[in-house]
């Protein structure tokens, strides 16, 4: 339930500290505030809108006059059963009858109120609820056993406007604190965790910049060891570049004397004993001109 500001101290000029005239709704409403929202702060806030606001108020709505519409029972103050389900066959829901009955000034009778809040499906608070015999007023005491049964504090005030009750000064000043303090409690909630959500975006951004700037690193440290690389190999080929070649041609003189025809020398002839007594027993034949057949 959104937090609904004090509405006498902020919009009532008038100096009444009970009644909020015209000028204090509209003023109201500027500041973003809808009918529903100002009828609410009246409920809760214990003050009375004042008649002029109301027909203000009513016209803006274009509200019906909902005793001469639907009631035919002749009562002038209370809508029964029968008053509220003409209202619904034309179209009105539960909450525009419950706030009709609010702006305009009449009672929801009893059998008209429990049928609304069956079906509602909220309980009759002033019967379960409050024990001081007051039909019209809930007090602390009716507050506190509604939560002890497990109602929140929206979850009542919701059932104040839906069933028209109003809250003695005590149990109002005990819910709007209360408000207040949930209010502070859920900011400082939503502050916390938008803070945690803070918090988790610049770790990641830490994360990646970790990353970047070991990417880059990298990058630079692959790219110095090319470039070390490169001018090793730059200045082996520049060092070998200066070397002369090991073959060298030279004179005849410095050539090496072996080679080709060089050794096989002419022998002089040399017959040795054997052969040169064979020799010696040849002896010459005569030559003719005789041929021997």
């Amino acid at each position: 339930m959104a937090y609904t500001p004090h509405f006498i101290k902020k919009y009532v000029d008038s100096g009444s500290t009970t009644h909020a005239g015209k000028q204090a709704v509209i003023r109201a409403q500027e500041a973003g505030m809808s009918f529903d929202d100002i009828t609410r702060a009246a409920q809760t806030q214990g003050f009375t809108i004042a008649s002029g606001a109301q027909e203000y108020i009513n016209q803006q709505k274009a509200i019906p006059n909902f005793i001469k519409r639907y009631v035919d029972s002749g009562s002038t103050t209370h809508a029964g059963l029968t008053a509220i389900k003409k209202a619904q066959a034309e179209g009105r829901t539960l909450e525009d009858i419950v706030s009709a009955s609010r702006n305009q000034g009449f009672t929801i009778a009893s059998g008209a109120q429990d049928y609304i809040n069956q079906q509602l499906g909220a309980p009759n608070f002033i019967k379960e609820f409050v024990d001081s015999g007051s039909t019209t007023h809930a007090g602390l005491a009716a507050v506190q056993r509604a939560q002890a049964k497990g109602m929140s504090l929206a979850d009542i005030t919701k059932a104040s406007q839906d069933q028209g009750f109003q809250f003695a000064s005590k149990a109002q000043d005990y819910i709007t604190q209360s408000s207040a303090d949930t209010q502070q409690q859920s900011y400082r909630e939503d502050m916390a965790a938008l803070a945690k959500q803070q918090e988790s975006y610049l770790n990641n951004l830490r994360i990646e910049q970790d990353n970047r700037l070991n990417l880059m690193a990298a990058e630079q440290t692959k790219r110095a060891n090319e470039l070390a690389t490169g001018q090793r190999t730059y200045q082996q080929n520049q060092s070998r570049s200066g070397q002369i070649g090991a073959l060298q041609i030279g004179g005849y003189g410095q050539t090496p004397r072996t080679g080709g025809t060089q050794g096989f020398k002419r022998r002089k002839l040399q017959i040795n004993p054997v052969t040169s007594n064979a020799l010696s027993g040849i002896q010459a034949t005569t030559t003719t001109n005789t041929l021997n057949v």
